[in-house]
């Protein structure tokens, strides 16, 4: 509701005063006498409701719900090799989101996941969901780290880079039974 009880468009507060972290806003029943081709209105009106408008659709242009990395494939798929006793499997990543290869094949048994980080951009970690152990922290441009841990039971399990699964960087461990 505006100061004087009158409804307001959502998210918007006063008539062209922007308050920090507020869009300036237009009572409803002002904005509409903006765009109502019945009655003339005063040139500051429409200039409010011209920047309500614009403002309104600046934030939904923001909210897009995917990028265009987000459709990008992902891709590859490697059986880990076994080595000493550990199945050792290397994950790269880059600027682009994603984790290659991004299906992961175990036997039951210790794993080492090495994530190197071969591109420019954030630093990126690797994570299995719902065992917090297994992860591997920030990898920067140039870097690589090491996690080493006992498969999960088999089943198909996910991973994910923490701070950018919004972006799609996750990917997929399967399990084999022994």
């Amino acid at each position: 509701m505006g100061p004087a009880g009158e409804p307001v468009a959502a998210g918007l507060t006063g008539l062209g005063t922007a308050r920090p972290s507020t869009v300036a806003a237009v009572p409803i029943r002002r904005l509409c006498l903006c765009l109502s081709a019945d009655r003339p209105a005063s040139r500051s009106v429409r200039r409010s409701g011209a920047l309500a408008l614009l403002a309104g659709t600046v934030l939904l242009a923001g909210c897009q719900s995917q990028s265009a990395i987000n459709r990008e494939p992902h891709t590859g798929a490697t059986t880990a090799s076994a080595s000493g006793g550990v199945q050792d499997v290397v994950i790269t990543t880059d600027q682009r989101y994603r984790f290659y290869p991004s299906t992961i094949t175990v036997h039951p048994g210790k794993v080492r996941i090495t994530l190197k980080h071969t591109g420019t951009g954030a630093p990126h970690d690797w994570s299995l969901n719902g065992f917090p152990a297994d992860y591997v922290p920030l990898v920067s441009p140039g870097q690589s780290r090491s996690v080493e841990f006992v498969a999960p039971s088999p089943g198909t399990y996910k991973f994910v880079c923490t701070i950018h699964v919004a972006q799609g960087q996750t990917g997929t461990l399967v399990v084999l039974p022994s």
